[in-house]
Parts: C-alpha cells; sequence; structure tokens
C-alpha cells in the first residue's frame, strides 16, 4: 500500500487531515509520496481521491519546513501543488522558497502541478522551480498518476541502475563516481575502446561519454554504439569541458540523450541524469 503525505503551511484541520507522526517511520519509494500543498482544494481533494483509489494511503504534516525533515535526502517523489493564490502569501512563498533551496541541494525527486496561467510569475517567484518536471491544470489525472506510479518504481530501482563513466581523466571520473555511487551503479573506463569491451560483457543503462578524448573519441564511440546491435538504443549523455556555442551545437548534432558541461553541480548532473531516464521510461 502507497502512502501518500500533504504538506502544507496550515494546520490539520484545516485541511481535515489527521496528522501523523513520521520521526521513526520507514519509508519505500514505491509506498510513499510527499505531496506538497498550501490551500485545500476542489482540484487538490481530486488529486487525493485518485490515489486513494490507486490504494494510496493519504497523512498530512502542517510545516512546510520542518514537516519535511523527516522525508528530505530519501529516495521519495515530492508533488508540489501551486495554487495561484499562493503569490499574494509573501511568508507562504518565503517558507517555498526556502523548502526548495533544501529540496535541490539533497537532490529530491520533485514533480511541480501549476496553471500555466500563472507560470511566469511562479518562475520569477521561484526561481529554485527550474529544471523540474511541470504538469500544467487542467490535469489529465489518469495519466497524472501513471506518471507517478512510473517515477515511484524508477525511485526504487535507482540503485540497481547502472552508468559507465568514459572519460581520459582518470581524477574526474573518480570524482564523478563519488557523486554518483549513492545513487546508481557506477562503473569506470578510461578510454573508447576500453568502453566496447567493457559492454561486451557488462549491460549498462546509461553512458556518460567524454566528447573530447584521444584516439577513439566520443563522437567515433556514439556513432560506433548507434551502429552495434544491442547496444543502438542505449542512452549517452555527453560530457564536456568546453562551453561554447560550436561545440554544443556539433554535440546536439550527434543526437545524444543529452549533454552537460564537467563544471556543472553534482545536483545539476543528478537532474540530468534523471530526466534522461524519465523521458525514456
Amino acid at each position: 500500500m502507497a502512502c501518500i503525505v500533504l504538506v502544507t503551511v496550515f494546520s490539520g484541520q484545516e485541511l481535515g487531515v489527521k496528522v501523523m507522526n513520521q520521526e521513526n517511520r520507514k519509508f519505500s519509494p514505491e509506498r510513499d509520496v510527499v505531496v506538497i500543498a498550501f490551500q485545500n482544494s476542489i482540484f487538490l481533494n481530486a488529486i487525493v481521491r485518485n490515489l486513494e483509489e490507486q490504494h494510496f494511503t493519504v497523512h498530512l504534516v502542517d510545516d512546510v519546513i520542518q514537516g519535511l525533515d523527516p522525508y528530505m535526502g530519501k529516495q521519495l517523489l515530492f508533488i508540489l501543488h501551486l495554487d495561484n493564490h499562493l503569490l499574494d502569501q509573501r511568508i507562504a512563498l518565503f517558507n517555498l522558497s526556502t523548502a526548495l533551496e533544501s529540496i535541490q541541494k539533497v537532490r529530491q525527486d520533485l514533480f511541480v502541478i501549476e496553471d500555466k496561467n500563472y507560470h511566469h510569475e511562479f518562475m520569477e517567484a521561484l526561481p529554485g522551480l527550474e529544471g523540474y518536471p511541470l504538469f500544467a491544470k487542467p490535469l489529465d489525472m489518469e495519466q497524472f498518476i501513471l506518471t507517478v506510479k512510473k517515477e515511484t518504481v524508477r525511485l526504487a530501482t535507482s540503485k540497481e541502475t547502472r552508468i559507465l563513466i568514459v572519460d581520459d581523466d582518470p581524477a574526474f571520473a573518480k570524482m564523478m563516481r563519488s557523486n554518483l555511487a549513492d545513487y546508481y551503479k557506477v562503473s569506470v573506463v578510461t578510454s573508447g575502446a576500453h568502453a566496447f569491451v567493457f559492454l561486451a560483457k557488462n549491460a549498462v543503462d546509461l553512458v556518460l561519454l567524454d566528447y573530447e578524448m584521444p584516439v577513439l573519441s566520443g563522437l567515433k564511440v556514439l556513432k560506433r554504439l548507434r551502429q552495434t546491435p544491442g547496444l543502438e538504443e542505449l542512452p549517452v549523455i555527453f560530457l564536456t569541458g568546453i562551453d561554447n556555442k560550436e561545440i554544443v551545437t556539433q554535440v546536439l548534432n550527434l543526437k545524444p540523450d543529452g549533454y552537460i558541461l564537467k563544471s556543472s553541480s553534482k545536483e545539476e548532473l543528478l537532474l540530468k541524469i534523471e530526466d534522461v531516464f524519465r523521458k525514456r521510461a
């Protein structure tokens, strides 16, 4: 049975949901989802009702800052419902902005439900929303619930997801492996040739591929992957240390699943990887 946690700045009495102590509770990515809401509404009730119909259980925490503490840093999906009335509540906006900083820092998985008519206002007021999947109202509820289910299953299996880093810089590859090791099974090779030897014996779910490598460049590796039976659909994210329009254009012309600058933060890297897996699901 799945568990949905409603997190609100209002009291439990206003939403009519019993507040439960979660401090000592163990969570499961497939069973527990955190929903952040700020005002009761017919739409919010519809979300809860549809989740309950799929055998989810609803719980409430009434503090958007401290109330999120038991769930932060765990492999759980957060769902944020943005009601347009929130734009008039400066304290609530400040609290949410602070919470979003924490959510991004610990690399929490987050879906955002918004009113598309207020998209620009929310993005301006809450820059921490940038990069997270957005779902516009009116919502296709059936499709949304299906997406939630897929995402919770992905979270539950992410520690079993295998990533291969291909980079001729051992120090950088080691740092990348360290950044990802808490979330994925990570292997490292230091050349394109070694990548094909590894892939001939081992299955992986994603390749992080250095664009600039001697002998067998990232370009040549990707072209060969696309021509190799069994590897032609393997997701590839290019790693590049050069941030200029010409290089970026060259990278995108190869149609990888994505690219990321080597100077990017750990949080940006994880978000990019999650986005690729989400699109491939």
